[in-house]
């Protein structure tokens, strides 16, 4: 499965070379972190974990720089999961010849095993990670992809920022909270890129999250959710400006929402897998099965958000949808129009902004007068031909693959 996304979906090799500078320079409550430590060993989880005083304790509002001085860009290998109990800022400096930005990526140790999730947050409360300015990939020297987290949580009260950073290929979710409580994700000026799983770029299970904020960002060729909460709850979702370009499944995935605004974003051939009659029965009797195909956004009606502890009312709810635009390539259409459905006689059920039954809730008022959707417009946003060509080509070869050979995933 793994090597069949890696041949359709357009993935550019990303090679680099890192340099070998000191381990570290401190200069007030900054300390630039080198790649490689005096002996040529893999630094950053080491000097990060280390840096305390010396009672022990984590120095005050520390900030960690990646910094490239040229003209060789710098790859930062991981020797294991950074346990992050502390409040953390990473920052990247870009490369002033390329322009390019320090990149952190799986090391391969020296028995030959190569470490997975980058950053775990299992312990404490509240502690906060901030990134900014950094890439972020989950390939290897081995050309292998982990299937792992970046961000893995299990403390409460988390909050994670980044901004201006790239996201490549995570092989699972990007952020998984398990367990975790009030937790906060803040995301602006992001791209994420080639996500391999069939799941969630950023997920909240289980347990009730505080806030999802989306800003500014870009999805391209995504191959699960861009945000999901499906098994848990949110209490506040943000999500403006973004671009989503060619995924195959639901970007947006919150059908327990009761406070969000989603406007101003742009959805370009999205959902692109489409459904057939047995995912759309599915769905109607119990919307959390829609989780791949079918539509952009959907809701469904409150259940366990309506039981204590959180005693929510249909009423109650407070949805903003509006000023989006949504478009789908006349050549993914056409080739949707021959995918057999198997379960019904007829063919695939092509993608949709929003499904029969979301659309009832928010034209009900009386039920649902807090849920607005606005200038929600089929439109083509014009982006250059030499870009969607291919683009959907590939897209279309993923999604042919998956109908006639890998068969029904939501079974």
């Amino acid at each position: 499965m793994k090597k069949l996304v890696i041949s359709i979906l357009l993935i550019v090799p990303f090679l680099m070379l890192f340099t070998s500078a000191n381990s570290f320079a401190q200069e007030g409550d900054t300390l630039i972190v080198a790649a490689l430590d005096s002996e040529g060993n893999m630094n950053l989880v080491n000097a990060i974990t280390n840096d305390t005083t010396e009672t022990g304790g984590r120095v005050p509002n520390r900030v960690y720089v990646l910094q490239q001085n040229g003209p060789i860009d710098t790859v930062y290998f991981t020797s294991g999961i950074l346990d992050v109990t502390f409040d953390c800022e990473i920052v990247g400096k870009p490369n002033p010849v390329t322009g390019r930005l320090p990149v952190i990526a799986p090391g391969i140790r020296a028995d030959g095993s190569t470490s997975g999730t980058i950053f775990r947050m299992n312990s404490g409360t509240g502690q906060t990670i901030r990134l900014k300015n950094l890439y972020i990939t989950r390939w290897n020297t081995n050309g292998q992809n982990l299937g792992s987290n970046i961000f893995y949580v299990k403390a409460d009260s988390i909050r994670i920022i980044t901004d201006h950073c790239v996201f490549d290929a995570p092989g699972s979710k990007t952020v998984f909270g398990i367990n975790s409580l009030y937790c906060k994700l803040f995301v602006t000026n992001c791209l994420f890129r080639d996500n391999l799983a069939q799941w969630s770029s950023w997920i909240s299970a289980a347990r009730e999250a505080d806030t999802l904020s989306f800003v500014n960002n870009t999805f391209f060729g995504v191959q699960g959710a861009n945000a999901a909460a499906d098994l848990g709850y949110v209490k506040h979702f943000r999500y403006e400006h973004n671009t989503s370009f060619m995924g195959t499944c639901i970007p947006i995935i919150f059908p327990q929402l009761t406070d969000a605004v989603i406007r101003n974003n742009i959805f370009y051939d999205n959902a692109a897998f489409g459904a057939d009659s047995a995912l759309i029965r599915g769905f109607l009797e119990n919307s959390a099965n829609n989780t791949f195909g079918y539509s952009i956004f959907f809701l469904d009606s409150l259940s366990s958000v309506s039981l204590d502890p959180y005693n929510f009312q249909e009423a109650d709810r407070n949805v903003i949808v509006e000023n989006n635009a949504y478009f789908w390539s006349q050549k993914l259409r056409d080739y949707l129009a021959t995918v057999p459905d198997t379960s019904a006689g007829g063919f695939i059920e092509p993608p949709m902004f929003m499904d029969d039954f979301t659309m009832s809730m928010f034209d009900d008022n009386n039920s649902w007068p807090g849920l607005h959707a606005t200038n929600n417009d089929e439109v083509d946003p014009g982006f250059a031909s030499d870009l969607v060509e291919p683009a959907v080509d590939s897209l279309i070869k993923f999604v042919d693959l998956w109908w006639t050979e890998a068969g029904p995933f939501y079974a």
